[in-house]
This record gives C-alpha cells, sequence and structure tokens, in this order.
C-alpha cells in the first residue's frame, strides 16, 4: 500500500512538473498578438494610441517625417492648458498638430482628413455606429467633468488618461449631441483627459 501511495506521489508531482515546463513554452508570436491586460476600468495599460502613425509624446522630427514639411507653425507662451508653452503645427491637409514649446513633443493631434487613421483603422467620413460599436467593446467613454452626462465618442484608452476623440458634428464643441448611427466622423483628436476643461 506504501509503494502505490508513493508511486501515485511521483506520478502527480512528474505530471506537474511537466505541466509547469509547458506552459513556459509560450511562442513569440502568440506574444506578439495576445491582447494588451486590461485594468479595472477597463482601459488597457500598455497601448498607446496612434492618429496617422503619431502617439503622444513623439518628436516634431517624427511629425514631420509622417506629414512632411508643408505646415505653418504658430508660437503660444500661454501655458494652459497643456502644462507648458506650446507650438501648433497647421497643415493644409486638415492635420494639426500641438508640440510642447519646451518639451518638443507632441501633445494633441486633431485631423479632418480622410486620410489620416486610428490604429483600428477608423478615418473622418466612417459611420458613427461603426466606430462607437468597435471603441465601446474596448475602452470606455468618460463622464463630463461639468455632469453627469457621459461623453459620447470620447474613450480613454489607457491608465495615463490618453484619449480618443470621435466628434460627429460641425459645431463648434467637442461634445457630442443626439448622434444617429449613420451620421459621419467629422474631426478625430487624440489628446490627454487631464488637458479637457
Amino acid at each position: 500500500m506504501k509503494k502505490l501511495v508513493v508511486t501515485v506521489l511521483i506520478l502527480l508531482l512528474t505530471l506537474a512538473a511537466f505541466g509547469c515546463a509547458a506552459n513556459g513554452n509560450v511562442n513569440e508570436q502568440e506574444i506578439e498578438t495576445a491582447p494588451p491586460a486590461q485594468t479595472e476600468n477597463g482601459t488597457t495599460a500598455e497601448f498607446k494610441p496612434e492618429l496617422g502613425g503619431i502617439r503622444l509624446g513623439d518628436s516634431k522630427d517624427k511629425v514631420i517625417q509622417a506629414f512632411g514639411t508643408d505646415y505653418e507653425e504658430d508660437f503660444f507662451d500661454d501655458d494652459y492648458p497643456f502644462g507648458e508653452p506650446y507650438k501648433i503645427m497647421d497643415y493644409d491637409n486638415g492635420i494639426t498638430v500641438v508640440l510642447g514649446a519646451d518639451s518638443n513633443t507632441v501633445l494633441e493631434i486633431a485631423t479632418s482628413s480622410p486620410e489620416t487613421t486610428t490604429n483600428l483603422g477608423f478615418k473622418v467620413g466612417d459611420r458613427s455606429q461603426e466606430v462607437l460599436d468597435e471603441y465601446r467593446a474596448k475602452y470606455e467613454e468618460p463622464q463630463s467633468r461639468h455632469s453627469y452626462d457621459t461623453l459620447t465618442g470620447w474613450f480613454i484608452i489607457n491608465d495615463e488618461y490618453e484619449l480618443i476623440i470621435f466628434k460627429f458634428d460641425t459645431d463648434d464643441t467637442l461634445v457630442n449631441e443626439n448622434v444617429e448611427p449613420d451620421d459621419r466622423i467629422e474631426t478625430i483628436k487624440l489628446t490627454n483627459f487631464k488637458y479637457m476643461d
């Protein structure tokens, strides 16, 4: 009987050891295609959103590499709302990039150009329902700081509060009201929620 118990115990330990060893053999393709881990509030800690291949924090050189040198630049020595003086690079094709004057990095990017896409492939002119369905499945829409209303079409992407805003009408505000399924994206903005008042 003792021999049987020892044999079963050795067998179980051997199986456990093989199981642990097998878990360590994850191939690189599985790692690359695995979705980023989600945090408690549904945002992803590691994901960095892009607009036209540009991310927040990218350098001016990278912006020029992506969009070219044909832009007008204005300087603003006021540090509101970005926490430092800033420059606006304004391209004729509807792309606007805000750079920190001190950091020389991208603080915000906006587009009204249908040629500029997000990482998920959405662009100006796409249907609101398709965009909202895709982003709502992955990210959270925040509440307004001024009311308890959900900010439709605004999505906090990660724990750094990077924010993508899809604007579905042409009024002068960033807030979307009464969005219909067939409304089209008019502008897309990549920014940080901390810059929003």
